[in-house]
């Protein structure tokens, strides 16, 4: 479950902005402030993670809808009366699962050199470390949060681990 305050506000100055860099999206500047997300998992217990704006827009396809235009921390843009601390997004999840779709899409993108091609890669060699570590309920979990998410390659990362390794996950 995610709120966000204002939601009108965010809907109704809907301009989009896709041009950003990669770089753009990492750095943290006025236009680009960490959004502070408050984790609860079913124990009650609460972890506060903070990550890029246009990094939560374009990496986590889910957020894309809730902040549909990057000028909302934007001076020029006239609706922007907002500073991070305005928002609340708290997310119902365990944590663990959380920061493991965190440390994903804060990922950079790499230059794919094996095939000398300009098309970007994901290095997901510690991500995949980190899995080898999660029992099968844990891995669900992180399977219906990267469906909810949208994260299509995130999912198919997590679901192809699943499947090869699923006689040692089940034991």
């Amino acid at each position: 479950t995610m709120s966000t305050s204002n939601d009108t506000a965010l809907a109704f100055y809907n301009q989009e902005n896709d041009q950003e860099t990669q770089e753009d999206i990492y750095n943290i500047s006025p236009t680009n402030p960490e959004i502070p997300i408050e984790v609860q998992d079913s124990n009650n217990n609460i972890r506060k993670f903070f990550c890029p704006l246009k990094l939560l827009r374009h990496k986590i396809p889910f957020f894309s809808q809730v902040f549909k235009n990057s000028n909302l921390f934007d001076p020029a843009n006239p609706l922007a009366n907002y500073n991070a601390n305005d928002l609340v997004i708290t997310v119902h999840s365990d944590i663990m699962v959380f920061e493991m779709i965190l440390d994903y899409a804060k990922l950079k993108e790499e230059e794919d050199d094996n095939n000398n091609q300009s098309r970007s890669v994901i290095n997901t060699s510690n991500i995949l470390h980190k899995l080898h570590a999660i029992d099968a309920k844990t891995l669900t979990a992180i399977l219906v949060a990267s469906e909810h998410l949208q994260m299509t390659h995130f999912f198919n990362t997590v679901l192809e681990h699943f499947i090869k390794n699923l006689p040692k996950i089940i034991k």
